[in-house]
């Protein structure tokens, strides 16, 4: 018991520093750009990559200028690629650069990036608005927790004139505060009013070019150091002061994602974070049908742990999660009880149902991941459906005594066996006495067949044929 409590122990502890790890903020060190000068004004340069708009980049952008700003850089430009991602996160990203203590660019780049969804708020919310050729722009319409496009007015009177159901309350207010949202983007910086709703309303999207024609971002640029050359000399608001933007010759400093957040970001991902939480489910499930917290406790915990942080920086479905979490309830209830299956079937109908719901968001880069969490929430629950038919089987089967299971053992003969009458044989080192059907010389290797029920501890033997015999 001792042991068993110095190791409880060391497992929380090791869980207490981990979980203190990942919340405790870590600034980026930046890393200067070699081949700029180190004379001029600083340019700090973030950079999203096909990064979804989660709180973890909600926290690099926002930290990111702060920084910029504690060491003097002259501006920030976010080289920004993203599908999009959780509105949440992007308001916390829109107030940041409208309140910014110095110039934010944001630059959607390389070719063939875009600024979906999310990215729109984040591009025309810039002081400078940039896309590279090859670049395109749109599709902001919003969506509730339950997947639901909330319908545009134009939509909503069409609902009406065909006589069709008529969208919720929530799901009119989502799309208001949306448009509303955009819309003080826009007039912020003076941008194309019109098309940002429309972005938001009928889901347009416009490439580079249109998006510079029409006002919806300032220039157009094949890279970086085109870019601030463009830039350079233009005055901007910046707060309550007009900022004039001195980009000639700049000391470019990237700066990176921190480690805490690149792995935050890593767990974010769906699958990931799906298969993490099957390993939890497994290893709780194990340490219930093994009690004392050993070493599949432990991991269940600790991959539970990273699943939940993994969740909590993407948009998932309450009722899926809630189902999941019933179904390995109902795993755990079939150990204890006596159902025949019922529970089990029960439980692996939950898991599967909830994990196809658990992502039914309506955001595109959740929905990729489903067919994958189908495939392996089928594959998941049949095998520990199976293993949990076994681990119960073998709780319910009649204990067999320490002579039973000698049964199917091999040993070896210590005293020869002759027909009719006993004789000695080893068995896991301790001798036994034994009968047989046919004589057995001293040295003969035997297996045991059956236990004599009328002399409990003698056991009925029989000669291991060998490969040349046989």
């Amino acid at each position: 018991m001792k042991h068993r409590g110095l190791r409880v122990l060391s497992w929380l502890g090791l869980f207490l520093l981990g979980v203190l790890f990942l919340l405790q903020p870590v600034q980026t060190s930046a890393a200067p750009d070699q081949s700029t000068t180190g004379d001029a004004d600083p340019v700090y340069v973030l950079t999203l990559n096909d990064e979804i708009i989660t709180p973890i980049t909600a926290e690099y952008i926002t930290e990111g200028i702060n920084k910029a700003h504690e060491q003097g850089a002259h501006a920030v430009v976010i080289q920004l690629d993203t599908p999009g991602g959780l509105l949440s996160s992007t308001h916390t990203i829109v107030k940041h650069i409208l309140n910014a203590p110095l110039p934010v660019v944001v630059y959607v780049t390389p070719a063939g990036a875009r600024a979906g969804s999310a990215g729109v708020f984040i591009t025309l919310a810039g002081h400078i608005a940039a896309m590279q050729p090859g670049t395109h722009i749109g599709a902001a319409h919003p969506v509730d927790s339950n997947g639901k496009w909330p319908v545009s007015p134009e939509e909503e009177q069409s609902a009406e004139e065909k006589q069709l159901p008529l969208p919720d309350v929530m799901s009119e207010k989502i799309l208001n505060d949306t448009v509303a949202f955009m819309r003080s983007i826009a007039r912020i910086r003076d941008r194309n009013e019109m098309w940002a709703v429309r972005a938001i309303t009928h889901s347009e999207s416009i490439t580079a070019e249109e998006a510079h024609d029409n006002n919806v971002i300032d220039t157009l640029a094949p890279g970086i150091n085109n870019l601030l050359k463009q830039i350079n000399g233009k005055q901007v608001q910046v707060k309550d002061n007009t900022v004039t933007i001195d980009t000639d010759e700049p000391n470019l400093i990237a700066y990176e994602f921190s480690i805490r957040e690149q792995f935050l970001n890593i767990l974010a991902n769906p699958v990931l974070a799906y298969i993490l939480m099957m390993v939890a489910f497994y290893g709780i499930v194990f340490e219930v049908t093994h009690p004392g917290l050993g070493v599949s406790g432990a991991i269940g915990i600790l991959c539970l742990i990273l699943a939940l942080l993994g969740m909590q920086a993407m948009s998932i479905n309450m009722a899926g999660l809630g189902l999941i979490i019933l179904g390995l309830g109902l795993f755990i209830a079939e150990i204890f009880t006596t159902t025949f299956g019922a529970f089990l079937a029960a439980g692996i109908v939950c898991v599967v149902l909830g994990s196809v719901m658990l992502y039914q968001t309506g955001e595109p880069f959740l929905q990729e991941s489903v067919p994958y969490i189908i495939i392996i929430a089928v594959v998941a629950s049949g095998v520990l459906g199976f293993i949990l038919f076994k681990i119960i089987g073998a709780h319910k089967a009649k204990p067999l005594s320490p002579m039973e299971k000698l049964v199917g053992e091999k040993g070896r003969v210590s005293l020869a066996i002759e027909k009719g009458e006993k004789g000695k044989v080893k068995v896991f080192g301790e001798v036994w006495d034994a009968t047989a059907d046919s004589p057995l010389e001293a040295n003969t290797e035997i297996t045991v067949v059956a236990i004599d029920t009328e002399h409990p501890r003698t056991l009925k033997v029989s000669k291991i044929q060998s490969k040349e015999s046989a």
